[in-house]
């Protein structure tokens, strides 16, 4: 099953390349967010192994550390308001499945996150 652009849980959106809405462009979010990194402090991380996958409505943005093959990134988050540097080690989809299925918690989200209605809303 593949997904376009949307959101899940009414809190979740994956970032997509080149798409219209600026909100949702890998390409913009990821200029963005490493004008925000330079300044945070505390980073753990090279700011060029640091790639946005995705983004919540509370601000919290999903990286893919990019560190090693493609396929052997990591998934690493952090809070809009803290310094927390949560991971999760997989890819993506397999971050996803987890954090969808409620198998896995993502320190920096709600734990309200995803609820009991999983859904995937469509823009």
């Amino acid at each position: 099953m593949a997904y376009g652009r949307g959101q899940f849980c009414g809190f979740l959106d994956v970032l997509q390349p080149a798409d219209s809405m600026p909100q949702l462009d890998l390409a913009t979010r990821a200029r963005r967010s490493a004008e925000l990194l330079r300044t945070a402090p505390g980073v753990p991380f090279a700011l060029d192994d640091l790639l946005p996958v995705a983004m919540t409505d509370n601000g919290d943005t999903v990286y893919w550390l990019r560190q090693g093959s493609p396929d052997a990134w990591k998934i690493v988050a952090n809070g809009a308001r803290n310094t927390k540097w949560p991971h999760f080690d997989g890819g993506i989809v397999a971050f996803l499945h987890a954090v969808l299925s409620g198998a896995h918690h993502v320190e920096v989200f709600p734990r309200s996150f995803p609820g009991s209605r999983r859904t995937f809303d469509p823009y």
